[in-house]
Order: C-alpha cells, then sequence, then structure tokens
C-alpha cells in the first residue's frame, strides 16, 4: 500500500457519505455527525488544512468541563495566566466601557452567551438562587447578630466596605437551597469560599474560631427548624423559550433538597398551572 493509499484509507476510516454530505464518527461518544467546524474543532487554527478534531464539539467541552471540575487549583491558575498575557485586550474593553461604548460590550456578551450554551450551562448550575422568604433571612441575620457567620464583620461596616448587604451563602454548595444550607456571609468569605467545603475551608482561615464553626454545625443541623417555613412539593419556574425573547412557566415536583425532578406542565401564563398544581397534590396524597 503507497502512502498516498494509506492517507486515504486512515482517512475513511471513521468518515461515511451519505447523500453527498461527508459524515465523522466522533471518537468518544461514536456518533456519527457531519465533518464540519460546527461540530468539531478545529486541529490548529493556524493551520486550517490539517483538519478537525476526531471528538466532536460536545464531548471535548464535557471533558474540559469535567477536568477544570477536578482540578479546581490548576483550572484557576491557568485564568490567573491567561488574565497576564492578554492585558491589552482587557485594556481595551475597560476604555470602551468607559468610553461609553455599552452597546458593543453588550452585543459581545450576548454573542458570547450565544456560542457558549455549555458553560452558560455550568455557571446557572454553580449559581443557585436560595428559596428563602424575607422573614426567614430576618431570622437568619438575627441568630447571626447581622454579622458574617466565619469572619464576623458587621452588616454595617460591610455596607460601608463593599456597598452591599451581606449574601446568603450556600454551606454546602451542592445542598439545599432553602434556610436549612444558608448563612450570612461577607463578599470575600462568600467569594474566596465558592465551591469548596465549609470546614475545611474555615479551618484554613486566620480568622477561624472553634466557636463560630461549631455555631454553623448547629444552626444547619437544627437551628433552621424552628424558622424554615412549609413549602409544597412543587417548583414554579419562568424560563426563556430557546432562541426568542418570550417566556413561559414550567410545573416541576422536587426533592427533599427542593432540586427539581419532573417535569409536570407548562403554560404560557402561570395562573394556568393551578388545575396541573391540584391534580399533581390530589396524586401524592393518593400515594
Amino acid at each position: 500500500m503507497t502512502r498516498e493509499e494509506r492517507k486515504q484509507y486512515n482517512y475513511w476510516l471513521n468518515r461515511r457519505e451519505i447523500n453527498g454530505k461527508i459524515e465523522k464518527r466522533c471518537s468518544m461518544c461514536e456518533k456519527w455527525k457531519e465533518d464540519v467546524i460546527d461540530n468539531f474543532y478545529m486541529i490548529n487554527k493556524s493551520r486550517p488544512e490539517s483538519g478537525l478534531t476526531p471528538a466532536c464539539r460536545i464531548c471535548l467541552t464535557d471533558k474540559a468541563i469535567a477536568h477544570r471540575l477536578l482540578n479546581v487549583e490548576k483550572a484557576r491558575k491557568s485564568i490567573r495566566d491567561y488574565y497576564h498575557t492578554h492585558k491589552d485586550v482587557y485594556r481595551i474593553k475597560a476604555v470602551n466601557y468607559k468610553a461609553g461604548n455599552r452597546e458593543k460590550i453588550i452585543s459581545d456578551y450576548k454573542e458570547w452567551i450565544k456560542n457558549n450554551p455549555d458553560k452558560v450551562k455550568l455557571y446557572g448550575l454553580n449559581h443557585r438562587d436560595h428559596e428563602i422568604t424575607n422573614e426567614e433571612w430576618k431570622c437568619c441575620l438575627n441568630i447571626f447578630n447581622h454579622k458574617c457567620a466565619y469572619c464576623g464583620i458587621s452588616e454595617e461596616e460591610h455596607l460601608k466596605t463593599y456597598k452591599q448587604v451581606l449574601h446568603r451563602d450556600h454551606v454546602d454548595d451542592e445542598g439545599a437551597n432553602d434556610l436549612r444550607n444558608a448563612v450570612p456571609a461577607c463578599r470575600s468569605c462568600n467569594s474566596k469560599k465558592h465551591t469548596t467545603d465549609m470546614e475545611e475551608w474555615f479551618m484554613r482561615q486566620k480568622f477561624f474560631t472553634e466557636e463560630r464553626l461549631q455555631f454553623i454545625i448547629q444552626w444547619i443541623e437544627e437551628g433552621f427548624k424552628e424558622y424554615i417555613e412549609d413549602r409544597p412539593p412543587y417548583k414554579i419556574i419562568r424560563k426563556q423559550i430557546d432562541g426568542l425573547t418570550t417566556y413561559h412557566h414550567e410545573l416541576w415536583s422536587v426533592d427533599q433538597y427542593r432540586n427539581m425532578i419532573q417535569l409536570i406542565a407548562i403554560s404560557i401564563k402561570k395562573v394556568d398551572l393551578k388545575e396541573d398544581i391540584d391534580n399533581y397534590l390530589k396524586s401524592i396524597a393518593n400515594n
């Protein structure tokens, strides 16, 4: 077999032609996809003729996300290194913003969101909103004397320093979204703790005290029970329709941590879900 024949053989080993279109089999998920830049990354941007990656975009993105979650410190170092080597780009963005070119920045951001749905989804999973009523949060603040549960900075001092109120921090990043997993935290502690284990992170800090740690543990294990309010076993969320500027409402069943389990109904108006809610509650009562 000549060199040219061998190249042709290797080329068609994981490719096929259907209706005039060439499809390639992903080396990871083994699904057949059209051999175009929309489905596969370019091996070398400076040499487009070198071809596309063996694995598809979706598989490589999932692999990168998993690697980043398993190597948090390495990922952060990579981000810092990228910033230091691209300072000029960031300076241009800052100049554009100060010059009033907000429209260009916003359009660039919208374009980035459109081209990076996986990153947007990951951000959404890691930045969940607490389901805490105003009364519940007032009780929580009173319990912690309106101070950060970790470093002890007062809410008044926090307002002067950061121009914002104390954050509602997830003690366990993958835990419940209600009062049983929430403590007040300053901007600094909330940012530094991020997704790390609370006890492991807190014990490394200069302001760590055993008394504060035990108080937090007592709160998330028992203390919250006196102040948490009952909620129905479902969620109604307002969601944007893909590719459109319109919205609809979704009714979901939830688990004990208020995480969504199963989609029950969809409606344009929230009030139209009342019948579906009644039927869902009846089915739970019958079971």
